[in-house]
This record gives structure tokens, C-alpha cells and sequence, in this order.
């Protein structure tokens, strides 16, 4: 292990010595595990000289945010005082922080070529308005958010969740109080997927109950993106002065036809809608009563669109 360790850090040093970006230049992109966000970041990765930074929340491939005590979902209230941990966002931003796992999406030549980086997070849902507030992005964070059903039967059916606790532990660790709000609601869970749907529900609250002239990012929905994907990508274009490349915008011009997958589709209404055959009607009525535990209006179990979500280039 230390001679696996030592190698790595002698073939990755030479990539991150320096800080050859700007941190306040990155493209962070921030969705839910099988939430859409690959393909997401795919598509902002296609600007010229950009390089992915791949989710550097997972606490198994940095042990600069375990050694600070971070959780696998760490909360930060939005006006804490936590100076090691930006100076370790700092790191990572600037593309001081580089490892195996971080540039597993990249190739060597690309990330040295690379200008911008683009950064995928699956886990920084309860720290994005913090984030925010300690780094003046030139580009507007962009959150993407999925149906928690899509979510939950996708997990379900992926099996990179089958061994995930059918309790919900709470945390220890900084912020700890920020869970009490949560204590009674989680304490009624019961099974893996009750636990899975009630990690989403407190992944997201905060974030879709802010109010959009409040917001310090860009809130799409994923279902948005499968309708309409030429929407999206002109209010990204639009907001980031950016101009994504031609072959992006002709993958685009078919919403209708194709999934983001690429699968042939006859209309996205049908495979926006594949997970409620995923589901008997009692778990249904059950999972809607989990949702409003946890104040989730934007989504119910009636609809496979957004509800009440007030999201960003929505029928632009």
C-alpha cells in the first residue's frame, strides 16, 4: 500500500505543481448519484482545453477532506468560518490537489493541455451556498436535480447500492447540529429504499427551498434537460459567455428522439416515466408521505415532471 501510494504521488506530483488555474475559474457541476450529472459534465467538458475533476467529495480517494473530519454528505452553514476547509477547495480548484480518482474521466495529455476546469460533485448539496459565499465564481454553479423516484429506481437497478444501510445514521462530525431538524423524520424510516429516498430528500431541501433571487447557482431539472436540451445548453451559453461546439449543439437538435444515453426514444415523456412501473402503489403512497416529512414539494409521486420547481432556462 505505501509503495502504491508512493508511486502514485511521484507520477501525479508533476501534474499539480502550481497552481496552474484560477479556483474561482472552475465549472462546478452538482447533482445526486445517478442524477444525470455524467452526462452533464460530459457536455460542459467539450469547451476546448477543459479537464474533469472528478467528485472530490469521495472521501475514500482524499484524505485532505477526511483528516478534516468531513462526512460523506458534510453540511456547512452558508456563513461559517472554516478556513482549512476552503483552503483545501482552494487546492483542488486551482488544480494543486491531483490524484487517480480525481482525473479518472480525463486523459494525461488533455488535463496538461487544459485551461478550465470542470468539476463534478455527487456530495456537496449541503455546502454549495457556503461554497458560494468563499469563492466568487466567474461561472454560476450549475445544479441539476432528478426526480427522487428516477433517482431511487436507478440506484436500485445500478446494485452499487444493494449493501447501503437500511437505516439512515445520521453523522457525527462539524455541523453535527444541522442534522437535529431531521431526527424525528429519519427516525420513521424503515429499509434501504426508504433510506436512500430520505438521503435525497435531505440532500435537496435546503437547496430547492431557496428562494431563485437568493440562489448563488443555476437550478435545471434533469427532466428539462431530456425535453428540451437545447434550452438548457443556450442559457448555459448565455450565462457563461461560452460557446459549447458544434457537434454538442447537432446532439442537441433532436430532444425528442434521443435520450441522453443515446437510446432511441419515442417520446421523453415515456422514459421520464419508466420508474412508476418500478413501484407497487402502497410503497407510492408511502414514499409521498416521506416526501412531505421532509418538505419536498417540487416533485410527488403523481408526476414524473417537476411540480412547484422554480429551475433556470425553463423553456427558453
Amino acid at each position: 500500500m505505501r509503495l502504491k501510494s508512493s508511486l502514485q504521488r511521484l507520477i501525479y506530483s508533476p501534474l499539480s505543481q502550481g497552481a496552474r488555474f484560477v479556483a474561482e475559474d472552475a465549472m462546478l457541476i452538482v447533482a445526486s448519484p445517478r442524477g444525470g450529472s455524467t452526462w452533464l459534465t460530459e457536455m460542459v467538458a467539450s469547451l476546448p482545453r477543459s479537464s474533469i475533476l472528478w467528485e472530490p467529495l469521495y472521501l475514500r480517494a482524499m484524505p485532505s477532506f477526511q483528516a478534516l473530519g468531513f462526512s460523506w454528505l458534510q453540511p456547512i452553514p452558508e456563513w461559517a468560518q472554516w478556513p482549512e476547509a476552503r483552503e483545501q477547495f482552494a487546492r483542488v480548484f486551482s488544480g494543486q490537489v491531483l490524484n487517480k480518482w480525481l482525473l479518472c474521466q480525463t486523459r494525461w495529455g488533455r488535463h496538461l493541455q487544459a485551461e478550465q476546469l470542470v468539476v463534478k460533485f455527487c456530495r456537496a448539496h449541503l455546502l454549495l451556498p457556503w461554497l458560494v459565499k468563499q469563492f466568487h465564481f466567474r461561472h454560476t454553479p450549475l445544479v441539476m436535480v432528478r426526480h427522487p423516484l428516477a433517482v431511487l429506481a436507478s440506484q436500485q437497478q445500478h446494485g452499487a447500492w444493494d449493501t447501503n444501510p437500511e437505516q439512515l445514521n445520521l453523522p457525527s462530525g462539524p455541523f453535527s447540529t444541522y442534522w437535529d431538524q431531521w431526527r424525528d423524520v429519519v427516525a420513521d424510516l424503515r429499509g434501504r429504499d426508504e433510506t436512500l429516498l430520505g438521503w435525497w430528500c435531505i440532500a435537496h431541501q435546503a437547496l430547492l427551498a431557496t428562494l431563485p433571487t437568493e440562489r448563488g447557482w443555476h437550478l435545471v431539472a434533469y427532466e428539462d434537460v431530456v425535453r428540451d436540451p437545447r434550452s438548457i445548453l443556450c442559457g448555459l451559453e448565455n450565462s457563461w459567455q461560452v460557446r459549447f461546439p458544434e457537434r454538442v449543439h447537432l446532439q442537441m437538435r433532436q430532444p425528442s428522439a434521443t435520450t441522453m444515453d443515446g437510446t432511441a426514444l419515442e417520446d421523453p415523456l415515456v422514459q421520464l416515466g419508466k420508474w412508476q412501473d418500478s413501484f407497487s402503489d402502497a410503497k407510492l403512497h408511502r414514499y409521498q408521505t416521506i416526501l412531505e416529512s421532509f418538505e419536498i414539494s417540487a416533485y410527488d409521486v403523481h408526476s414524473s415532471l417537476p411540480v412547484t420547481l422554480e429551475r433556470d432556462f425553463h423553456g427558453q
